[in-house]
């Protein structure tokens, strides 16, 4: 029985003591990339010349929330202190893990898992229209770039653009399944909406992320790189 396993990176300590209650943390996981199908996350962050610094990986076998709670509890026992901002993804594991573990710490979502996510969810809806859906998306990523904050005092209205045009496309006949797909999308808009204070820039551009807004820059591009890890 594989039992899940987290190791520090070495001077990962040195590292995250120096930024005291400021720091900054990416966390990402792969799928199975081994003979044993476990899961490997790191847990990263922003050095002082803006290079990705690892600070621990943690290996499990499935990605729950029990797993990611006993990550982020080995951290905090490793690390001391909690990090003041963490960035991942939408998982609802990795979610439900920093609300009990890390309450005090502010979770923000990972601009580009979104666009994914948005391009999953609202792309198959717009069909063909490969002109609507570039404007579509486009929307939405000068919504999460727009840094200035009266911005804040537009955002529903124009957010309420973008709803408003997948909405015009609703499908017209008895397709129940076009139908379907088309109000998961809407759904998904307002869900996304609801947690605009994770990802639209005109709301985290007053808190200090090291310059960071995803994880795939530094969480996701260290799995390629094999680095000593401390016993």
């Amino acid at each position: 029985r594989m039992t899940p396993c987290l190791r520090l990176q070495e001077g990962g300590f040195e590292a995250y003591a120096r930024n005291e209650t400021k720091n900054v943390i990416m966390f990402d996981t792969t799928w199975g990339t081994n003979r044993y199908n476990m899961k490997l996350g790191f847990f990263t962050t922003v050095g002082l010349n803006g290079e990705t610094l690892i600070l621990a990986a943690v290996i499990a076998m499935h990605e729950t929330r029990s797993s990611f709670q006993w990550a982020f509890e080995r951290f905090k026992e490793c690390f001391k202190i909690p990090p003041a901002v963490i960035i991942t993804d939408g998982d609802s594991g990795i979610i439900g893990a920093c609300a009990s573990q890390l309450p005090h710490t502010l979770r923000f979502a990972c601009t580009w898992h979104l666009s994914l996510n948005f391009t999953t969810h609202i792309r198959p809806v717009l069909a063909f229209n490969w002109q609507v859906w570039h404007a579509v998306l486009n929307a939405w990523w000068r919504l999460a770039k727009q840094t200035d904050v009266s911005a804040k005092a537009t955002f529903d209205d124009d957010f309420q653009k973008i709803v408003d045009v997948v909405a015009a496309l609703k499908p017209k006949g008895t397709d129940t399944r076009a139908t379907a797909k088309h109000a998961a999308a809407i759904k998904w808009l307002e869900w996304l909406r609801s947690v605009k204070h994770t990802w639209a820039a005109c709301f985290t551009w007053a808190i200090c992320t090291l310059g960071v807004h995803s994880t795939q820059v530094c969480a996701r591009g260290v799995h390629a790189r094999p680095r000593p890890f401390a016993h």
